[in-house]
């Protein structure tokens, strides 16, 4: 037993301290979790929409479309509040300007995601312009938007340390400074992810979601194997004294959030409690298990 434990300390340790403690990992766990109040504050709407009781949704049903609005501008484009927040992050980490950073990488997920669409002509109930289309926008995009969020904020601390920036001379505002010095890497960006997504037809969205999405259904969803899994893998480090949930966290929470996504969005079309999609979001292993 000795021995057996000596190796863990000796071989696994080292290497969840360091996955725990990376950078990137770190941002994406900071960034996600720093949306939970719009996920709860969302919710909360959620539950208005749908109480079982016939003379209140009477009351509710003529407003319908109004109390769906804090929903789709909390939940609905969750992936878009990550991306800032895991670009902000991650900045902080290399101690550069997280609110640029942050500005940067909502440009860069916006183009990779949420193409607009032109209507030339008033329509009936719709005017002419352009919009953007924010179901891409949503839990069901999050990995897209940590992999932009990281390559925006790479891309911008790159030239930040290479110095391939406008200079600025002493006395100008920091504030505008910092405006000037992000130019070259913001267009640097801009034209990137624009070329990737628009002139070479590179869905990072749909690529992401076929590319990772079947892990869902064997970490989290319906998958008895991934809940107990995640349990057993959470409390282990929590014995080797390394703080689980932060080692975990990472990894799975994307999952989770899509998942408990996914269940409101069913809940919101009238499927019954008992017949939610997915059974092991994060709610589930917090109080069931």
């Amino acid at each position: 037993m000795d021995k057996f434990v000596g190796i863990i300390e000796r071989r696994i340790m080292p290497v969840a301290n360091r996955i725990g403690t990376q950078r990137h990992m770190t941002a994406i766990r900071k960034g996600i979790i720093a949306t939970m109040p719009l996920t709860i504050v969302g919710s909360f709407f959620t539950i208005l929409l749908n109480i079982p009781i016939e003379s209140v949704a009477a009351v509710i049903e003529p407003y319908r479309e109004i109390l769906d609005i804090p929903f789709c501008y909390t939940v609905g484009i969750l992936a878009l509040y990550a991306t800032f927040g895991i670009a902000s992050s991650l900045a902080k980490s290399y101690k550069l300007d997280s609110l640029t950073a942050g500005i940067l990488a909502l440009m860069s997920f916006l183009i990779v995601a949420a193409p607009t669409l032109r209507v030339v002509e008033d329509l009936e109930g719709v005017t002419a312009g352009r919009y953007i289309n924010i179901a891409n926008l949503g839990s069901g995009s999050l990995f897209g938007a940590i992999v932009t969020a990281i390559v925006s904020v790479e891309i911008y601390r790159f030239f930040i340390e290479k110095k391939i920036t406008i200079k600025m001379p002493d006395g100008v505002p920091p504030e505008v400074t910092n405006s000037f010095v992000a130019l070259i890497p913001g267009a640097v960006i801009l034209i990137f992810f624009w070329v990737v997504r628009h002139m070479l037809g590179f869905d990072l969205n749909g690529f992401l979601s076929q590319l990772l999405m079947p892990l869902k259904g064997v970490l989290a969803g319906n998958s008895l194997f991934g809940g107990l899994l995640t349990v057993f893998l959470i409390c282990f480090f929590w014995v080797l004294g390394i703080h689980g949930p932060a080692i975990m966290g990472p990894v799975i929470r994307p999952f989770w959030d899509i998942s408990i996504a996914e269940n409101i969005d069913a809940f919101n079309a009238g499927t019954n409690a008992q017949n939610m999609p997915n059974i092991f979001t994060e709610q589930f292993l917090q109080w069931f298990v």
